[in-house]
């Protein structure tokens, strides 16, 4: 009951984190990892429910609009984004669980075993996840023109940190443009940006999508996955989703 617009955002601000934390690992253990065959990690964010002629109910694409406006002020509100990520590493951002246990606290060891600060972790996120070097840019989507429904995500001029991959991306563009975010319209020389994920030197590190995912995608990428609003009747595409996600080559495969 206590769970308001500033616990999700502190919740987000978590899931991004832990994301972060396994970037920096894969960055930093590189040579050790390699005998374990783990490729770049991947964010992914899933609705759940498509119309029945394959484009986005319009929850599915109220819950796309709340993500991205999220990284907008993540990426926008430094100060704010900095005091989250100190509270959460300090175990003062108040989630807790049914048994009053706050939720992170043993999570995001790797990232506290940096010593660094609230600031320079913000930064480095920045860098790491959304391929941007400029604290307060703005977040800009491109409807890629002649690709169907993809959008291009990126930051200032940045290479395109994520790709949003939906039926409709009129639809999306559309909405997103009335909650004041921006977007254009833009020639893409290449056939697919979706296609470039599993690329060795891919720059996409957050996919954004439907239920699509659960039929005939899979990535070796994928590390963290977020559900939205994906209730418990379906089950059983859950755990099709998850079938994404926990895909690993292991060590000697």
């Amino acid at each position: 009951d206590t769970w308001n617009e500033l616990s999700v955002t502190k919740y987000l601000i978590a899931c991004l984190l832990g994301f972060y934390e396994q970037t920096r690992l894969y960055l930093d253990k590189n040579v050790e990892l390699t005998p374990f065959n783990l490729e770049k990690p991947l964010a992914i964010f899933v609705g759940g429910s498509v119309t029945a002629n394959g484009g986005l109910s319009s929850q599915e694409i109220s819950d796309v609009v709340y993500l991205l406006k999220f990284f907008q002020e993540f990426i926008g509100h430094r100060k704010q984004s900095v005091e989250i990520i100190d509270t959460l590493l300090n175990g003062t951002d108040g989630l807790v669980d049914k048994r009053n246990n706050p939720i992170f606290t043993r999570s995001l060891r790797y990232i506290r075993s940096l010593n660094l600060s609230a600031e320079a972790i913000y930064s480095d996120m920045l860098k790491t996840i959304f391929n941007s070097e400029v604290a307060g840019a703005i977040l800009h989507l491109d409807n890629l023109k002649g690709i169907d429904g993809e959008i291009g995500m990126r930051v200032g001029n940045g290479e395109y940190f994520g790709i949003i991959n939906v039926g409709d991306s009129a639809g999306v563009v559309r909405k997103c443009e009335e909650n004041g975010i921006s977007t254009m319209t833009m020639d893409y020389s290449e056939k697919s940006l979706f296609a470039t994920i599993n690329k060795p030197k891919s720059t996409l590190n957050v996919l954004i999508g439907s239920k699509k995912f659960t039929e005939g995608w899979s990535s070796w990428r994928v590390s963290t996955m977020g559900l939205l609003n994906v209730g418990r009747s379906e089950g059983s595409q859950i755990i099709q989703l998850f079938g994404r996600g926990v895909r690993l080559k292991g060590y000697k495969y």
